[in-house]
């Protein structure tokens, strides 16, 4: 979630598109499918070395943080917003 955080397909044509996606829409669907297999992509092809560096980058930033006496930055794990909520199915 902290390298790549997950949204489910609907919700990324949603976001991108600013409408609903038409389902007897040829345009549409394939839009659908290239988002799917992006999805699936960041979710299985991670590389270790990748996920390590992201983490340390993190705990360096924590670590910063509070060396300086500043307030560590939140980082909040779930899904983006969608810009219409009743458009998440």
């Amino acid at each position: 979630m902290l390298g790549a955080p997950f949204q489910c397909d609907h919700c990324w044509f949603v976001n991108i598109n600013k409408r609903e996606p038409e389902v007897s829409s040829l345009g549409d669907t394939r839009i659908m499918q290239y988002i799917r297999r992006v999805n699936l992509d960041v979710m299985w092809s991670r590389e270790s070395g990748t996920v390590k560096n992201i983490l340390g980058t993190l705990r360096k930033g924590k670590y910063l943080s509070e060396e300086l006496g500043l307030i560590p930055v939140a980082l909040e794990v779930g899904p983006w917003l969608v810009e219409d909520m009743s458009a998440c199915k």
